[in-house]
């Protein structure tokens, strides 16, 4: 079983069938608070790299979930057209399909994504985290990097230390970040 089966294995077993806005929790007011400083965070990698009016620029999320993060995306600018997403959960897509029909949605593993588009913004969030096996990280990264326009820019959000509770991921600290983009 590769890597990518094995992502799909671990996600199916903690899959749960939840009510809207379930995801919140008890916590709602801390989910909140993290969902706010996210979102600050990509504005400023935005905003740093000088990528103030996105309305022409190509944007990329690999591991797109559900989609939540590509409302973020088009609020800051982007527009529907330009925005593609790849996620390898069927039914995660599914909701994509659903909810986003004008983005360019790609079913499957990302490390064979087809490298004839070039995109100004590749995004990751929390993909990495459930990667366990090095060598695959180490081949999205440079995917990743390959669907890069050049002075485009990468924005990473992902956790740093392994969760206790969940075997299924760990963290990836700086270091290895740099190692894998080397």
């Amino acid at each position: 079983m590769n890597e990518a089966d094995k992502i799909k294995e671990r996600y199916k077993l903690r899959t749960k069938t939840l009510p809207a806005y379930a995801f919140l929790g008890d916590n709602f007011q801390y989910i909140y608070h993290v969902i706010c400083e996210r979102e600050y965070a990509y504005s400023k990698a935005l905003i740093d790299n000088n990528f103030r009016d996105c309305s022409s620029l190509k944007f990329l999320e690999v591991g797109a979930g559900n989609g939540s993060n590509l409302l973020f995306f088009k609020k800051a600018g982007f527009e529907w057209q330009n925005m593609t997403a790849i996620e390898l959960i069927e039914e995660r897509a599914e909701v994509i399909k659903r909810d986003y029909p004008a983005v360019k949605l790609i079913v499957g593993d990302a490390t064979l994504v087809d490298e004839n588009e070039k995109f100004d913004v590749v995004f990751q969030s929390t993909v990495f985290t459930s990667i366990l096996d090095p060598s695959v990280k180490k081949q999205l990264a440079e995917k990743m990097l390959k669907l890069l326009n050049p002075g485009g820019i990468i924005i990473w959000y992902d956790f740093v230390f392994d969760n206790p509770s969940n075997k299924d991921v760990k963290g990836v600290k700086r270091n290895e970040i740099k190692q894998l983009f080397l």
